[in-house]
């Protein structure tokens, strides 16, 4: 098993966690209206860690690899797709939310998307590339992964 790619793995563990809390917060508190600090905390982490760190990782370095390969193109193109449904969701969620309006409906809807976009890379793609992709292309993800951790903190 590649360490980029099981660091990703582990990034998924992290993100299941937020997203589980999330959506109990969110579903606990009647109308949908989560105290404020959690819900804006929880933002900025799906922001930052899940898309300027983790999905940045994915899309600049493993998708990018993947990209380079016929039979893994395909795959590559349609999770990018996922980071910016997700995105969306988490704009929409944002939005709500700051508007006052509840929240429950959207973050389930975010919970369940996200979940089974992890769930598809986790037992599909990203078994494919290690098991596709060049030992030397793999072997690289690590010091390009650090290097998007840097951005992403100091960003």
């Amino acid at each position: 098993m590649n360490t980029g790619i099981a660091s990703l793995r582990a990034e998924h563990e992290t993100i299941l966690g937020v997203v589980d809390q999330l959506e109990g917060v969110a579903c606990g508190f009647a109308g949908g209206q989560a105290p404020a600090a959690y819900v804006l905390a929880a933002i900025e982490f799906l922001r930052v860690f899940v898309d300027q760190n983790h999905h940045a990782k994915e899309e600049r370095v493993l998708f990018a690899a993947m990209a380079a390969d016929p039979g893994l193109a395909g795959m590559a193109e349609a999770l990018t797709a996922d980071h910016s449904e997700g995105r969306a969701l988490v704009g929409e969620i944002d939005a709500a939310f700051r508007a006052g309006r509840p929240i429950d409906n959207l973050v389930v809807a975010y919970a369940a998307f996200i979940r089974e976009h992890i769930r598809r890379e986790n037992e599909m793609v990203f078994k494919a590339a290690e098991n596709t992709l060049d030992e030397s292309v793999l072997a690289g993800f690590d010091a390009k992964f650090l290097e998007i951790e840097n951005e992403a903190a100091t960003a």
